[in-house]
């Protein structure tokens, strides 16, 4: 019953006056009542064996799959400015179906990364977007890096300027995962100095009423240290930055700076480490020597 109640919905409302209404605010009402259901239907009873039991309904998604259609769709809604946010929040439940593939996975970034402009939305509705990318990244990955220098750059504009803690935790998984396992020859002062390295160190203090769910800043600075330390191709860009921290910092930076560096070095590899040795150690022995407490 699940999917032939969707189905009526998919059906009526896109010959009905909500979807095609000139109107905005009904454009608008329409998407956001097709993905609030779609968002309460539970995922396991979306696949194509179910959508094919109701051929009589709608023909197009019998023929296709009810996923791919409602993909097609949304992606569609994201050039309107109206209905950007409900379709995000469509993609968002698409996304995590069984039947959704990867073959959709090529229109849904490219439809994100030309219509969605992230600085003009709000934290909830940008953390819709790294959720559809950080969901498509778990189980459709292999389609990803197929697309490789195509998502990485645009992927880098996307997220660039991001500073909410419960966007950047999603973030920071995502970006480890792309300095991992893809080919980022062509992207590494991009990804050091516009996402990942422009937010070390990480400082944050959560206001009084705390929304951000708990997140610490220890929570943040443990993910971003994964980020930089997740490839050796950081090294040479990443030591000046380590060593400005440490001889410019406060005593708390320069204790992160040093844990982090304490991370990142095996990692970055010996032969970079003794490339640097002389500032290394000019930056390191006064930290011995006349250490700001003990921890450090």
């Amino acid at each position: 019953m699940v999917i032939a109640s969707l189905l009526n919905v998919v059906k009526v409302l896109p010959v009905g006056e909500y979807l095609t209404s000139e109107e905005e605010s009904l454009r608008t009402k329409g998407v956001e009542f097709l993905s609030a259901v779609l968002g309460r239907c539970p995922p396991e009873k979306m696949n194509r064996q179910a959508g094919m039991k109701y051929i009589n309904l709608y023909k197009d998604i019998a023929q296709r799959g009810i996923a791919r259609v409602l993909t097609s769709f949304y992606c569609s809604k994201l050039e309107d400015s109206e209905t950007v946010v409900p379709a995000l929040k469509g993609l968002a439940s698409l996304t995590k179906l069984p039947s959704s593939t990867s073959e959709d996975v090529p229109s849904i970034l490219d439809a994100i990364f030309t219509h969605v402009k992230m600085k003009g939305l709000v934290q909830s509705v940008r953390f819709h977007v790294f959720t559809i990318i950080d969901t498509l990244m778990a189980r459709h990955r292999q389609a990803m890096k197929d697309m490789n220098d195509e998502f990485i750059g645009r992927y880098i504009a996307l997220v660039d300027g991001e500073k909410d803690p419960r966007n950047l935790l999603v973030a920071f998984a995502i970006d480890r995962v792309i300095l991992i396992e893809f080919d980022i020859a062509n992207f590494v002062e991009s990804l050091v100095f516009n996402v990942t390295f422009c937010y070390f160190p990480i400082t944050f203090r959560p206001p009084p009423n705390d929304p951000f769910n708990g997140i610490t800043t220890d929570d943040l600075r443990q993910a971003l240290r994964k980020c930089l330390n997740a490839t050796p191709d950081f090294g040479p860009l990443a030591i000046p930055v380590f060593l400005e921290k440490l001889t410019a910092g406060s005593p708390t930076t320069k204790r992160d700076t040093l844990e982090s560096m304490s991370m990142c070095f095996p990692v970055y590899g010996s032969a970079l480490a003794r490339s640097h040795a002389r500032k290394i150690w000019n930056s390191l022995k006064l930290e011995i020597f006349q250490p700001i407490d003990s921890i450090t």
